[in-house]
């Protein structure tokens, strides 16, 4: 479902507040890959711009990376990573995960762009 980028390379947009451009087109949901870090992070606003002028907003929790369950309505476990990279190589036991999260749209005019949560 998910294309990620190749292996040692940028791809990741980090929540700073901006702008994520979205395909064109209508759809039902908005479905993101998505990890929290330090933590879970609650309350979270998405904010979906349609290209009719309108817009919606989603309050939506992301679960921490290092979680091992989902934590909030809506998330999903994306991977179990299996385990965790220490900086000295060694590995640790403990498993990883990413979520994703699928945010139903309300409006069904053709999307534009989301804004990402604040950090």
């Amino acid at each position: 479902m998910f294309q990620l980028g190749p292996p040692n390379l940028p791809d990741v947009v980090p929540s700073a507040n901006q702008a994520v451009a979205l395909p064109a087109g209508k759809f039902a949901s908005l479905q993101m890959f998505a990890a929290a870090v330090n933590g879970d992070q609650s309350a979270q606003i998405v904010k979906v711009n349609y290209s009719d002028g309108t817009s919606d907003s989603f309050t939506q929790g992301f679960t921490d990376w290092f979680a091992l369950a989902a934590h909030f309505p809506g998330e999903s476990i994306a991977k179990d990573a299996g385990y965790r990279n220490f900086s000295g190589g060694n590995h640790g036991r403990h498993s990883q995960a990413a979520t994703t999260v699928a945010i139903m749209l309300i409006c069904m005019a053709t999307c534009s762009r989301s804004t990402a949560p604040r950090p």
